[in-house]
């Protein structure tokens, strides 16, 4: 069924913008986008393609309104319809389809159909004439095959850049892993040659015997259990200190061994005269 409708806007040589006209109009204010029946103008990048887009301006503008008649709507939700002014079957076979095709500005899309409104009359008609895209004899580059090369150098361009990005994460997981494992080999090496050390009797903190001036005892037998205590005997061999597991003075609440040190008697700190 045709219906009225207003242009608001001509997008490309076979796209435009509609908005319908009369009461379903004022219910529906919105326009939306319109793909033009069964033909194929040049994109906008190609020759022709805004020579096109001036023509169809021409002969949908000036006002008025025109009749639409909606045969599907394609995978971008816009409707594929012929547009045309007047009534009847004349109206139809004068559609603004088969004008672009008449006049060389569009090519006649075949695998679609529109031969029943002789669009294929038209495009011979245009190829005689040498009209438009047929002024060299038709050896410009489809429009459907110019969008086919567009999305084959598009899709080659981004394959590349995912290959880049999976060498780039790739190269930082390995970075990351030899690290990691360099790191825990040495901190196995300071633990193999420190776990069986004494405590350190530190006199520049005036502590006594196997304690550090802030309440911590440095125990032995500590350095084979947990990561993080191997990064802090890494740092007392660093700072010039005996690299050995620290563990609480007195009982022994952090005894990572079996946890006896729950158990652990207290020890009385030497008196003092």
């Amino acid at each position: 069924m045709a219906r009225r409708v207003k242009i608001r806007r001509v997008v490309d040589g076979d796209s435009v913008e509609a908005q319908y006209g009369g009461l379903l109009g004022m219910m529906r204010r919105r326009p939306f986008p319109v793909r033009l029946y069964a033909i194929d103008a040049p994109e906008l990048a190609q020759p022709n393609g805004a020579a096109a887009r001036a023509h169809l301006q021409s002969l949908v503008g000036g006002g008025g309104s025109l009749r639409i008649e909606v045969m599907d709507t394609d995978r971008y939700g816009r409707r594929v319809a012929l547009l045309y002014r007047g009534r009847g079957r004349r109206g139809r076979r004068n559609s603004v389809n088969a004008q672009m095709v008449q006049a060389g500005m569009a090519y006649w899309y075949g695998r679609y159909g529109g031969q029943e409104l002789g669009l294929d009359r038209a495009e011979a008609e245009a190829r005689r004439q040498r009209r438009g895209v047929w002024r060299r004899g038709g050896k410009g580059q489809r429009p459907w095959d110019y969008r086919s090369d567009r999305r084959n150098r598009e899709g080659r361009r981004g394959g590349r850049w995912r290959w880049r990005r999976r060498l780039i994460v790739a190269a930082a997981v390995t970075v990351i892993l030899l690290v990691g494992i360099a790191y825990a080999a040495g901190a196995e090496e300071i633990g193999r040659q420190t776990g069986g050390a004494r405590a350190v009797k530190l006199q520049e903190h005036g502590a006594g015997a196997g304690t550090l001036g802030w309440g911590w005892e440095i125990k032995p037998d500590y350095l084979e259990n947990g990561t993080p205590l191997r990064l802090v005997a890494f740092l007392f061999r660093w700072s010039g200190w005996q690299p050995i597991s620290l563990a609480p003075a007195g009982v022994h609440k952090h005894n990572l061994d079996s946890g006896a040190g729950r158990n652990a008697k207290k020890t009385k700190p030497p008196e003092t005269k």
